[in-house]
């Protein structure tokens, strides 16, 4: 299944928010949002199992492959990306917690080509 994963440079949209994975960014009705480079990885691999429940393990060996931290970088992550989408943990609308499993993206997302035109384009 993960060679038929979508590319994690393709931007997205998670809800309202259109994502673009390679300028960190997030944007919401012309407002945005730097997302630190880890965060936005571990948004891309929800997205790209979005409705799946995801582990921790699977989260932290596909987003911190290269170094070894302990799950609480995750769980800041996850708090980031919580704030970023004015989620609440209690009463999720975009990221669940799977108690005791790890966590699944809720939100829809749509997987498009980048459509927005760069600066100096008409």
């Amino acid at each position: 299944m993960e060679a038929d994963l979508l590319s994690s440079d393709q931007p997205y949209a998670v809800g309202e928010w259109h994502v673009q994975p390679l300028l960190n960014s997030a944007t919401r009705r012309s407002q945005a949002v730097s997302v630190e480079p880890r965060v936005m990885a571990v948004l891309t691999y929800l997205a790209q199992h979005a409705g799946q429940v995801v582990t921790r393990s699977d989260l932290l060996d596909a987003v911190w492959a290269d170094v070894v931290v302990n799950e609480d970088a995750l769980t800041r992550a996850v708090s980031e990306l919580r704030m970023l989408f004015g989620d609440d943990p209690r009463a999720p609308r975009f990221v669940e917690t799977v108690r005791g499993r790890g966590y699944r993206l809720i939100a829809p997302v749509t997987w498009a080509a980048d459509t927005t035109p760069t600066p100096g384009e008409s």
